[in-house]
């Protein structure tokens, strides 16, 4: 099977709705507490990172 490499970028409209994901995400957090050890963590080191990421 080839191994298929598809190119794409996301609209104005959708590079919001991520971000106000992100921000949901982050208050959702927020309220929820820190993690519980041993539970793997997202890639983000901080939420702030995962919600201010520049493109």
């Amino acid at each position: 099977m080839p191994n298929m490499t598809i190119h794409y970028e996301l609209t104005e409209r959708e590079e919001r709705e991520i971000a106000g994901a992100r921000a949901s995400q982050a208050r959702v957090a927020g309220a929820i507490g820190s993690f519980i050890p041993g539970v793997s963590r997202p890639s983000c080191r901080t939420v702030r990172a995962c919600t201010t990421r520049a493109r």
